[in-house]
């Protein structure tokens, strides 16, 4: 049990101050280690980014997280990330499919599922399209996503 303890890996949101949404993430082992830090904060407290929404997917491996810029720039992107407790990197989702995010609705589902809104760019020509996409399928390997 204790080295099931040990490995937990939990998120914690930090906020620049209390009427700032802008924030940074700190991934901590249950023994309180930092695993990793991911900072959204800005020097103007307007050009940074906010977190919309974030969930663990119900498998653990992944903590899914979406953004949107605290000056108002870019409405309609969510920048969306993951957190792997494998490799205990985050990258952001665009990496691994072609178009952005551009719903503020993300969802989880088992194991490894993140569920976004994209719409091909330029906005307007393409509807928008609701996507499952495994984390872990994307994490080993494939950049594909589609």
């Amino acid at each position: 049990m204790t080295a099931l303890r040990s490995a937990t890996v939990a998120a914690l949101v930090l906020f620049a101050f209390p009427d700032d949404c802008e924030a940074r993430i700190v991934w901590r082992t249950a023994a309180g280690r930092i695993v990793l830090r991911k900072n959204f904060i800005s020097s103007s407290h307007a050009n940074g980014y906010c977190i919309q929404s974030a969930a663990w997917t119900p498998d653990s491996q992944f903590f899914v997280f979406n953004l949107y810029s605290s000056g108002g720039h870019s409405p309609w992107h969510f920048p969306t990330w993951f957190f792997s407790r494998r490799t205990a990197s985050v990258a952001p989702l665009q990496n691994y499919i072609s178009d952005p995010v551009t719903g503020a609705k993300l969802s989880v589902s088992a194991p490894d599922i993140v569920e976004v809104t994209t719409t091909a760019l330029p906005l307007g020509t393409h509807p928008p399209v609701r996507r499952r996409i495994s984390l872990g399928q994307l994490h080993h390997g494939s950049r594909t996503g589609k």
